[in-house]
């Protein structure tokens, strides 16, 4: 989601959100021959970012 403010929109506020639906597991598994192989991996899951941006615009002449 995103608001713009300020005059000309130069102000904006920002929310991101990541991995909303949870697909990020981080499990594999590995099969060969007669050996099996299991991993888990520890990843960063759900989150949300919070941004501000600020555009500057000078024009001289």
């Amino acid at each position: 989601m995103e608001y713009k403010f300020l005059k000309k929109d130069m102000g904006t506020l920002r929310l991101d959100g990541f991995d909303l639906f949870n697909e990020n597991s981080g499990i594999s598994r590995d099969v060969f021959d007669n050996v099996i192989v299991d991993r888990q991996v520890n990843r960063l899951g759900r989150y949300f970012m919070l941004s501000f941006i600020f555009k500057v615009r000078k024009f001289g002449a």
